[in-house]
């Protein structure tokens, strides 16, 4: 998703038609929401329980901090080609990071890979092996209720 956002932003700066920039905003737009709900999920599996509250709320406010920048930026760059390079800048990094992001711990349960979730986990939990018993039993419990269910 940040992929698809960051090459929209990007392109929609050297548009020469106008539904040129609005397929491109609808994938932007697409891509904006789609990277929101894709972050607030991989944050429900690493964060442990009771840090869940405070990371959501986090992760709220600097999501809106940041189309409050834009606003700031279209301020002091009136020209729209430039505002949207300027804005796309931040997420060339954002690609580059993503590629280290492991895969979905439920996901690679449903695939029956048990040794890549604990080496994960025993990544994401250092420190103590309590919480990786726990959060592994607490993956397989709910990944297997979802898969009766479905």
């Amino acid at each position: 998703m940040c992929i698809i956002t960051t090459f929209s932003s990007t392109t929609s700066s050297y548009v020469s038609h106008e539904w040129q920039l609005i397929v491109l905003s609808l994938f932007r737009g697409f891509g904006v929401y789609a990277a929101c709900v894709t972050s607030m999920l991989n944050q429900t599996e690493i964060v442990p329980p009771t840090f869940r509250q405070v990371f959501s709320n986090t992760l709220y406010v600097f999501q809106s901090c940041s189309f409050l920048n834009i606003e700031i930026l279209a301020y002091f760059i009136p020209q729209l080609r430039k505002l949207m390079t300027y804005a796309s800048l931040p997420g060339l990094p954002l690609i580059v990071l993503l590629l280290m992001l492991p895969e979905s711990s439920r996901w690679l349960l449903v695939k029956g890979r048990d040794k890549q979730v604990t080496y994960i986990l025993k990544r994401i939990c250092k420190k103590d092996c309590k919480i990786v018993k726990s959060v592994y039993h607490a993956l397989l419990l709910t990944t297997t209720s979802m898969i009766q269910v479905a």
